[in-house]
């Protein structure tokens, strides 16, 4: 997004690494939001910062995170991407907690559209296709009144799951993208402990 939240850029490729610092260096962007953990230096158990966030109330709420350490992390995905990325980020120029941070796309749905937040629009809710479709379009709609334009979501022509979680992956980048914007502004909060990540989320 640009700094009037228009959607310049909206896909939910499978990209390399490479790839991805290309897009990112391609648009010049100001601020980079990563769902995915950046730094897990912790063997084992869970990261301080997600523990930090797990306690933080949000609108009367409280948000649950996978555990993330790095023997969890390297024997389900054999790689820690996020880490992989951070270090391409930070040769690029990038500075983590200036104009670079982790989020997490849920915590921003809830941050920002709390009266949503039980309108679940994950495929892992197990909700019918119809109700998933539906409850997409009102979190389209709710960033639209937050201002963000050209978003280039099709619903009408999803007719599979299969085809939903492209919808799915497109709605938590259009979150993380909101998110910078706010980030940018200074409206947002950042939970970090020690050396052990750094996770931000935006507050109206």
């Amino acid at each position: 997004m640009d700094d009037n939240l228009n959607c310049i850029f909206c896909e939910a490729e499978v990209y390399s690494d490479i790839e991805l610092i290309k897009i990112i260096n391609s648009y010049d962007l100001k601020i980079v939001s990563v769902d995915a953990p950046l730094i897990v230096n912790n063997e084992s158990g869970g990261r301080k910062c997600d523990s930090l966030l797990m306690r933080y109330a949000i609108h009367k709420r409280y948000l649950k995170l996978y555990a993330t350490s790095r023997s969890y992390m390297l024997r389900t995905f054999k790689v820690i991407r996020g880490e992989v990325l951070f270090q391409l980020l930070l040769e690029e120029g990038f500075i983590l907690g200036k104009d670079l941070t982790e989020t997490y796309p849920t915590g921003i749905f809830l941050s920002l559209m709390p009266d949503l937040f039980d309108r679940k629009y994950k495929l892992s809710s197990r909700l019918s296709l119809e109700v998933l479709l539906t409850h997409a379009k009102d979190v389209i709609n709710r960033l639209l009144c937050l201002g963000v334009k050209n978003i280039p979501i099709d619903l009408e022509t999803i007719k599979t799951k299969k085809a939903y979680k492209h919808v799915e992956d497109q709605i938590d980048a259009l979150l993380c993208a909101v998110h910078c914007y706010y980030y940018d502004k200074g409206k947002s909060i950042n939970f970090e402990a020690d050396d052990n990540g750094f996770i931000s989320l935006p507050v109206l």
